[in-house]
């Protein structure tokens, strides 16, 4: 079995086969999870995510329900620290159009399973009072969301670099796969121009598997699934990179409770201190030098909202590539009659998602899986 990406999806997918006993190869371009997921904020939070009535969003509520198993079960077996923390979110609106459009999510949301209650304004102040006078004094409501939480991407994804290889999970980092051809038992897998390959295991990786999935993230078009003519498949949809940045600071443990959002602004804090703002949108590509003017604007948003809690702009930012993608919703589906699976386009969601998409691919693939069609 080959998982081709090692983000936070590709690694927890490989972590549950391996338990079923498979034998499992990751193959990544880069090193692991050394992109979307380690660039993630970690937002566990459904209630700021889901607004459709989707089958994803009935997924992130599922998903979210499943991560205190998860992440004990992570720290239990791999003996690593994780931060999470079950702390809520708080939604505001400062004007007619912000407390419109939060009262037509939460009744999308209200449908979905989600937890939301209205917050008056004194209620609001004593839960976030670092809120400045004028988000304060906003005349409208604010939405509280108490299941929804945050994660350490990077904490979770150490604690799989070091289970995989207790279980026999070889990891061949800087190993880009170029395509992925089914020879009517098998799948070749062909490297891109220049790949090597190293990780854990050493050697050269074995470049043929009997089955395959792509998780490659922003990255998962960009490999090439080729079959025998007359094998029916469904073109897959194609993914694109959603850049976005975020900025960071060092507060006092406990400076802030609950996570603050305002449009598509959040903040929150880590148990370690560490405050995270974020985040923009931007269809630029894989283009990795940084937009000054998107970090101003996401240090002012919060400095609007939170004042003084970040100090004047620093070199504390970074920026990653969400994995986009046209439609609704992820590709987490079998791909026609090949043993091949999709597991990619998780978009804001991939950190949220993974323990539900591990669980749901691992079961296709171990007991059967359904054909297009049965998509998510």
């Amino acid at each position: 079995m080959a998982v081709v990406g090692a983000g936070i999806i590709g690694a927890t997918l490989a972590w549950r086969l391996a338990q079923q006993g498979l034998q499992v190869d990751v193959y990544d371009a880069g090193t692991f999870a050394g992109e979307s997921s380690a660039a993630g904020a970690g937002m566990l939070a459904p209630g700021g995510e889901a607004h459709e009535l989707a089958s994803w969003a009935r997924d992130t509520v599922i998903a979210r329900a499943m991560y205190p198993a998860f992440v004990r079960e992570l720290r239990e077996a791999s003996g690593q620290a994780i931060d999470f923390r079950e702390c809520g979110a708080v939604d505001l609106a400062l004007d007619e159009a912000d407390w419109i459009g939060l009262q037509r999510r939460r009744e999308v949301q209200q449908q979905l399973g989600i937890a939301v209650q209205e917050l008056s304004r004194a209620e609001c102040r004593r839960m976030t009072p670092a809120l400045s006078p004028q988000a304060a004094a906003s005349a409208f409501p604010a939405l509280w969301f108490p299941d929804d939480a945050t994660v350490s991407p990077r904490e979770i994804t150490a604690a799989l670099a070091l289970l995989l290889p207790r279980l026999g999970v070889r990891i061949h980092e800087h190993c880009a796969i170029g395509a992925c051809t089914w020879r009517g038992t098998h799948f070749e897998l062909r490297g891109k121009a220049g790949a090597t390959s190293s990780g854990p295991a050493g050697g050269r990786p074995r470049l043929a598997a009997d089955a395959v999935v792509i998780a490659a993230g922003a990255w998962s078009s960009s490999i090439a699934v080729e079959a025998e003519a007359g094998t029916p498949t469904t073109a897959p949809r194609p993914a694109e990179p959603i850049r976005g940045h975020l900025i960071q600071c060092t507060r006092r443990p406990g400076t802030l409770g609950p996570i603050v959002r305002h449009q598509h602004l959040y903040v929150f804090q880590r148990q370690n201190g560490a405050v995270i703002s974020g985040s923009n949108e931007e269809h630029v590509g894989f283009q990795r030098t940084p937009n000054l003017q998107a970090v101003q604007a996401i240090h002012q948003h919060t400095e609007a909202l939170l004042p003084g809690l970040f100090p004047p702009l620093s070199d504390s930012y970074w920026l990653g590539f969400r994995p986009g993608i046209a439609g609704s919703g992820p590709e987490v589906r079998r791909l026609g009659e090949l043993p091949l699976w999709l597991a990619y386009g998780h978009y804001r969601n991939g950190i949220l998602l993974a323990p539900h998409t591990a669980a749901r691919l691992c079961r296709e693939i171990s007991d059967g899986p359904p054909h297009d069609g049965d998509a998510a």
